[in-house]
Parts: C-alpha cells; structure tokens; sequence
C-alpha cells in the first residue's frame, strides 16, 4: 500500500479522528482512561474550577489521551515488525507503556492538588 504525500486539511483531520477513534474501541485501557475523564469533567463542574484549573486539567487529560494513543501506536507498529517475542520489542513496549504511567502519575497529582484543596473547603463548609 502507497501512502499519499499530499492531502488536504480536512482529510488529515478526518484521518486523526478515525485514529482516535479506532483506538479507542479497541484499546481497554483507552476506554478507562476516557471514563476517568469524563468524571474529572464532572467534578470540574461541580466545584466550579477557575480557567487557571480548567486549563491544567484540560492538559493532564489531553497528555494521558495523547500517551496512551501513541503507546497504542507504538504497540501495534512493534507487532508489525516484530511479530515474533525478542527482548528488544518488550523493552520499547515497556518504555511506551512508561511514558503513560509517568504522565498518568503527574495528571493524578495535579487532581490531587486541584481537587484537594476544594474537596477541604467543601468539607470545612458542611462541617458548619
């Protein structure tokens, strides 16, 4: 098969959108991590998060999407190659698998450090 050189805007955005979605019908993991999220989102709604809040969980959710989609990339592209079990394909899956723990663990952080200091005011409010 013969990639194209050249192609449009649009088909480049149309190309994304089915990468994102394929993977996200076939990738488990995906499918959590969109869930998760979705509840982030929810509770942003709920305690009213400031642009500032807003925009550093916009970018934690995006990098742990990103991450896992390119983990899913490089998964696929490995099997591809290298179809038959050789430590060098585990080695690059485990660094892939990595990146997503490590900016997974960095999104929890910040949810941590966001969400905390609402979930205390909220508490200190009904203990009144």
């Amino acid at each position: 098969m013969q990639m194209r050189s050249k192609s449009s805007f649009l088909g480049s955005v149309v190309t994304a959108f089915r990468g994102t979605v394929e993977a996200l019908r076939a990738e488990r993991n995906l499918k959590i991590q969109w869930a998760i999220a979705t509840c982030v989102i929810i509770a942003g709604s709920l305690f009213h998060l400031s642009a500032i809040e807003w925009a550093c969980i916009a970018l934690s959710i995006g990098g742990v999407l990103a991450s896992e989609t390119m983990n899913t990339a490089i998964e696929s592209m490995i099997d591809l190659v290298s179809p038959e079990i050789r430590e060098e394909a585990r080695r690059a899956k485990d660094f892939a698998a990595g990146s997503v723990l490590l900016i997974s663990l960095t999104a929890v952080a910040v949810g941590v450090i966001i969400f905390g200091s609402h979930l205390f005011d909220w508490m200190l409010s009904k203990a009144k």
